[in-house]
């Protein structure tokens, strides 16, 4: 691929730019010789020679400037001695060709066209050929880099398709091993496990999950787990509830029964009452009884001892009889 690449760049930054610099050369060239041309058949209209001359002298400043660069960028032996013939005839060329059209300026055409015809064509042809040669070089190294860029690139896109092919395969490969891996990890295909948790967490957990023998640790195998405990859960969270349910039944039971004798002593507690008022008014009544029983008591000792001091009182009275 940088070998493509670098040839490419060559192709383009070299290659065609110094064809199109030595095109440029050779067009100015030709345009120079049909100026000439026009001044040594037009000698006689100096307004028309003049602007000639100066489109001459302009076409040859681009060429200084084109071939000052196309010396520094021709670096092969061949293309430089081709340079080489160019250069050494160019000036020995123009010399001759502005001979030719100073003669027919003077008046002298015989001698201007038998000099253009002459010394100029015979410099023309050599400087012409050698901008030919070094042209027709460029372009024989730009086939054989086209050639050689195209062979390159044939040889990478077979590369590349071998590449994309092998690619492809080990791409393959791979998502069936993720894919396969995947559903090991899943314990079932992924629409599958969709509908199995959508009916865990709709609370239908009547449906046994389909896990595979000796799956512990997939997906589908801790959803079952979950389902098997929810499922325990549930029952345990329902017996619970009827316990619940039967204790409460008792407890009412056992809160009426309870009522029912706080009823039964709170009536107790009245006749409890009530009796302990009976028998408070009686130990009133005894007390009054007893009262009066002592006042009787006091009563009747006085009455014994007033008795006592009679039966003395006798006893002395009998003593005296």
């Amino acid at each position: 691929m940088d070998r493509l690449n670098s040839e490419i760049t060559e192709l383009s930054n070299e290659r065609m730019v110094k064809t199109m610099q030595f095109n440029e050369v050779k067009s100015n060239f030709q345009t120079i010789a049909r100026n000439a041309r026009n001044v040594i058949i037009s000698h006689d209209d100096r307004a028309f020679v003049d602007d000639q001359m100066q489109k001459i002298m302009e076409l040859r400043k681009k060429n200084d400037i084109l071939l000052d660069d196309l010396q520094r960028a021709v670096r092969l032996p061949e293309g430089k001695e081709y340079f080489k013939t160019l250069i050494d005839n160019r000036i020995p060329y123009n010399a001759a060709l502005e001979r030719a059209t100073q003669l027919a300026i003077n008046g002298d055409s015989e001698a201007s066209n038998k000099l253009l015809f002459g010394e100029v064509r015979t410099l023309q042809n050599v400087v012409f050929k050698a901008v030919d040669d070094s042209i027709g070089m460029q372009q024989v190294i730009a086939n054989a880099i086209a050639k050689r860029s195209t062979e390159v690139a044939g040889l990478t896109v077979r590369l590349m398709t071998v590449l994309a092919l092998l690619m492809a395969g080990i791409g393959s490969l791979t998502g069936w091993l993720i894919t396969r891996n995947l559903r090991r990890s899943l314990g079932a295909e992924p629409g599958e496990l969709g509908v199995a948790v959508s009916r865990v967490a709709n609370g239908d957990l009547s449906q046994p999950l389909a896990v595979a023998r000796g799956d512990q640790s997939s997906v589908l195998a801790n959803i079952a787990r979950m389902q098997t405990r929810l499922t325990d859960v549930v029952a345990g969270v329902r017996s619970n509830s009827e316990s619940v349910a039967s204790a409460s039944a008792q407890i009412a039971q056992g809160n009426n029964d309870l009522s029912s004798r706080t009823e039964q002593q709170a009536s107790a507690l009245q006749q409890t009452a009530a009796s302990m008022e009976e028998l408070s008014s009686t130990v009133r009544q005894n007390a009054d009884n007893a009262q009066q029983a002592n006042q009787l008591a006091d009563s009747a000792s006085a009455v014994a001892v007033q008795g006592g001091e009679v039966v003395g009182q006798v006893v002395e009275t009998m003593k005296g009889i």
